[in-house]
């Protein structure tokens, strides 16, 4: 059994992947959401996410992923053996829908997307278009990226969904997530 975690710390490179994640998807013709694989470790009681790896979903619609497990499961594994990090969960993305957007899990969100793997942590993200400023929060990390605002939420996986704090220093600034010049890779090979 995994350890309980009380919060999560992202780092700057997982939360940079997670944001280009949830910026192709809502720029993808019909916005979708995206997936991805937390990596990282738990130190006395906080999960560090040091990886945040794209996943390819089977079939990606603007309110849900759907994967075929046991692919999933060979790829976590693959990863943990490339990166040498714990697997901790996964991340997806919640796009603006119809102008409006939620960090809620659905109960759909809530049953694991692989039954094989254990999960300790899921992050969602959330993006939306918006020219305001981003606020400060006590649980989520969020920020403003050209005309995107992200919102990301961590929760505590199990059979009770609890929101956990979720900290990064410095890493929701604008020149933390420039995007990258033209010819240059825009996300992080996926899975």
């Amino acid at each position: 059994m995994k350890p309980a975690t009380s919060r999560v710390v992202l780092s700057g490179r997982a939360a940079f992947d997670i944001y280009l994640a949830a910026a192709m998807g809502y720029e993808a013709p019909y916005k979708e959401e995206r997936i991805g694989v937390l990596l990282g470790s738990v130190r006395g009681g906080t999960a560090h996410v040091e990886a945040a790896r794209p996943y390819r979903a089977a079939r990606r619609t603007r309110t849900s992923v759907s994967v075929d497990p046991l692919s999933m499961a060979r790829a976590i594994d693959r990863l943990i053996a490339r990166h040498r990090r714990a697997y901790l969960g996964i991340y997806h993305t919640h796009p603006e829908v119809a102008s409006g957007f939620t960090l809620s899990l659905s109960q759909e969100d809530k049953r694991p997307i692989c039954p094989f793997c254990e999960q300790t942590i899921e992050i969602v993200a959330t993006i939306w278009a918006s020219n305001g400023e981003a606020g400060k929060s006590k649980y989520y990390l969020q920020g403003k990226v050209g005309d995107y605002k992200i919102r990301m939420a961590a929760y505590r996986f199990g059979e009770v969904f609890r929101i956990l704090p979720l900290f990064g220093k410095g890493i929701m600034s604008p020149a933390a997530f420039r995007r990258p010049a033209t010819g240059q890779k825009r996300h992080p090979p996926a899975l």
